[in-house]
């Protein structure tokens, strides 16, 4: 019986960088520093718009259906 063949070469050392310094390495480059900002943006707006949803789905369970409009504006 043959042992079985492995699928990937490992008579030579290789020098792996890790997954995460290879993310950092794409992240920081210019190109993609603007990507990020934006990435950075929508999370946050999107956590605000969820935090928003949140109070406005207790007043209307506390029966407040009147002060969503105030919240909203102020």
């Amino acid at each position: 019986m043959q042992a079985a063949a492995c699928p990937f070469d490992t008579s030579q050392p290789r020098e792996y960088r890790s997954l995460m310094a290879q993310f950092i390495g794409i992240l920081t480059k210019a190109d993609n520093i603007p990507i990020v900002f934006m990435l950075v943006l929508v999370l946050f707006f999107t956590w605000v718009g969820f935090k928003q949803a949140l109070r406005n789905d207790h007043l209307i369970e506390q029966g407040r259906e009147e002060e969503i409009l105030r919240e909203m504006q102020r």
